[in-house]
């Protein structure tokens, strides 16, 4: 059986600045494994940043350079949704 890999995007606009913000949380079986609770980046970066912390989580993680490849051996489960940062 596959092992499960959820990643779930918050992304936010700064209409001061004129930046978009993420947060990142990644689950590995139904447990979390990493949060980033702030982050700068824009449009997919979010999943980027759920990349870098899988590689944190486990060594075997490393040798992915992008989620397309871990389609073929996880499932992978991606999600994202745009809010206000107050509704983190």
């Amino acid at each position: 059986m596959k092992s499960t890999i959820t990643i779930i995007g918050k992304r936010w606009f700064d209409k001061v600045n004129g930046n978009t913000y993420h947060s990142t949380r990644v689950h590995f079986n139904g447990k979390e494994i990493g949060y980033v609770p702030f982050e700068y980046g824009y449009g997919n970066h979010w999943e980027w940043t759920g990349l870098e912390l899988l590689k944190k989580f486990k060594k075997q993680f490393e040798k992915y350079s992008c989620l397309w490849n871990l389609q073929k051996k996880y499932n992978l489960v991606t999600s994202v949704s745009d809010g206000l940062k107050r509704d983190l």
